[in-house]
């Protein structure tokens, strides 16, 4: 696990960077002991005026949970007195060609992006047509396809449509229930 979990999104008209700082575990007797929950800290880059936001979450889920979740967290998250500056370094890409952009059911811009990845076969590095899907509104969300070696990144399309292509990586993602039953408002 990175030192910090870390993702970029928008939620409306707002973008927000979402960095997990710290975890909370422990226990008596001889450890180790997991981790319980993780802290999440959200921070607009649209309002920069705003406070920082936080609350917590299950252990490694920051860049697990759909985007569905992590709003719905955003949504219950508690301000704090303070902001916390924030670097979005992995944002989705901002320019792209508006013509290629499709949004899916929950109103998500994608784009899919054609070219070569690469395949590691015995003791050597092959290159194999592929495809990158990539949500323009959340920088967790993004999947590489490598097709095979007799396929074209053309011909997949009349296999899969873009938005089962499109909903099978979102179903990578887990829901994850927000409990605020030990929160004070």
């Amino acid at each position: 696990m990175p030192m910090y979990d870390h993702r970029v999104f928008r939620h409306d008209r707002d973008w927000w960077i979402a960095q997990v700082h710290s975890a909370v575990g422990g226990g008596w007797g001889e450890g180790p002991y997991p981790t319980k929950r993780e802290k999440v800290f959200f921070t607009s880059i649209t309002d920069e005026g705003s406070s920082t936001q936080t609350a917590d979450i299950p252990p490694g889920k920051l860049t697990q949970m759909s985007h569905r979740s992590l709003v719905q967290i955003l949504a219950n998250a508690k301000p704090l007195d303070t902001r916390m500056e924030m670097y979005p370094y992995n944002a989705p890409p901002s320019e792209f060609p508006e013509n290629e952009v499709i949004k899916d059911e929950e109103d998500l811009r994608w784009i899919i992006r054609r070219g070569r990845g690469l395949v590691e076969m015995r003791e050597q590095v092959l290159t194999r047509p592929s495809i990158e899907l990539v949500c323009l509104d959340d920088s967790a969300l993004r999947s590489d396809v490598l097709l095979g070696e007799n396929i074209s990144s053309t011909e997949i399309f009349t296999l899969a449509d873009e938005r089962a292509l499109i909903k099978a990586v979102k179903d990578r993602f887990d829901e994850v229930a927000v409990d605020t039953s030990d929160w004070v408002p």
